[in-house]
Formats: C-alpha cells, sequence, structure tokens
C-alpha cells in the first residue's frame, strides 16, 4: 500500500481542485467511475491474490482517480 500514497495525496488535491472551480458534475463521475473500477479490481484480484491484490486494486484505483481528475481538469469548463 506504500506505492498508493502519492496517488492518494495527489487524487484528493485534484478532487479538491474539480470542487472548488465548480466542476462537480466531473467530481462525481470521477467518483462513480473510482468505486466501479475499485469494487471490479476487488472482485478479481482478491480471490487471486487476497490482501496483496486489494492492495494492487487499491494503486490501480488511485491512479485512475489522478488520471481522470486531470482530464476533468483540462477538458471541462467550470460551473456545476
Amino acid at each position: 500500500l506504500a506505492l498508493a500514497v502519492a496517488p492518494i495525496y495527489a487524487g484528493f488535491a485534484l478532487t479538491q481542485a474539480l470542487m472548488v472551480t465548480g466542476r462537480t458534475g466531473a467530481y462525481l463521475r470521477v467518483a462513480l467511475a473510482s468505486v466501479a473500477l475499485n469494487l471490479a479490481l476487488n472482485a478479481v484480484a482478491i480471490p487471486l491474490w487476497g490482501a496483496s491484490g486489494a492492495a494492487l486494486a487499491t494503486v490501480v484505483t488511485e491512479l485512475a482517480v489522478v488520471g481522470l481528475c486531470l482530464r476533468a481538469l483540462a477538458t471541462e469548463e467550470g460551473g456545476a
């Protein structure tokens, strides 16, 4: 899980940037996508690799949050 620390902090900062810039719809889409991705990855990874699979799913999900936030900040207009 140590690998997830940097993406978690980056994701937190980027999700706050979405909120501050009024991109609440983008924030909602990022949140929903990350929940769906994490559930799907955990459903596959935990039976195969146990706790290590859960950790891997977390790292991948947090990296996805960062990517989705960066994309939203680069492409979407501000406002609700």
